[in-house]
């Protein structure tokens, strides 16, 4: 595994939020509930998780109790701040409009239907306030994405990426821009940077 650490500049994080919200990945545990996940895995606290994390999807189904919802290999996990609306009245967690989605609502299963808590792969997506709020969180606490999806990142922002990255170190060692795009080029073999 390729490791890459990059120093952004305060100006150039709006150029981060697309990554954000595509999904990262962390490692965490199998068999552990949301919430432990956010707490333990992640280090949030949880006045945040009950304040600022207002909708939750699982694996694409809306989740009403992060206590009981598991973790379990490839889980795909979508966090959002409050959504507009009715519509975002309907998807909040713990909504007296839950029953509007009830067919599509996270079922709780469980908790020895996941014997084993290994580790697992999980990626986490954010959205709306909630990438502001979190995403340096989740930066500085280190993530893992595919190489694909930076690949396409860097590409996006190839003319101004020096303007927005103050430091670039890739396997501990401080690189300067021009010998890490090289460097980048050859990363397509590898699955995560």
């Amino acid at each position: 595994m390729v490791s890459l650490k990059l120093t952004i500049k305060a100006a150039g994080f709006h150029n981060i939020s697309r990554i954000l919200q595509e999904g990262f990945f962390i490692y965490g545990r199998c068999g552990i509930t949301v919430r432990e996940l956010l707490t333990e895995e992640c280090r949030l606290d949880n006045q945040i998780i009950n304040t600022k994390i207002m909708t939750v999807f699982l694996n694409s189904k809306p989740v009403d109790n992060i206590d009981k919802a598991l973790i379990k290999k490839e889980t795909v996990l979508a966090l959002s701040g409050a959504l507009p609306g009715l519509l975002g009245a309907i998807f909040r967690k713990d909504s007296i409009y839950s029953s509007f989605r009830g067919p599509i609502s996270y079922k709780n299963e469980p908790e020895n239907s996941i014997k084993e808590k290994s580790r697992c792969k999980i990626k986490i997506k954010l959205f709306n306030a909630l990438i502001d709020e979190l995403g340096t969180h989740f930066l500085q606490m280190g993530i893992l994405i595919e190489s694909e999806s930076f690949l396409s990142f860097i590409k996006g922002l190839y003319s101004s990426f020096s303007q927005i990255c103050s430091s670039i170190l890739l396997n501990d060692e401080e690189t300067h821009f021009e010998i890490f795009l090289k460097r980048t080029l050859l990363l397509k073999k590898t699955r995560y940077i």
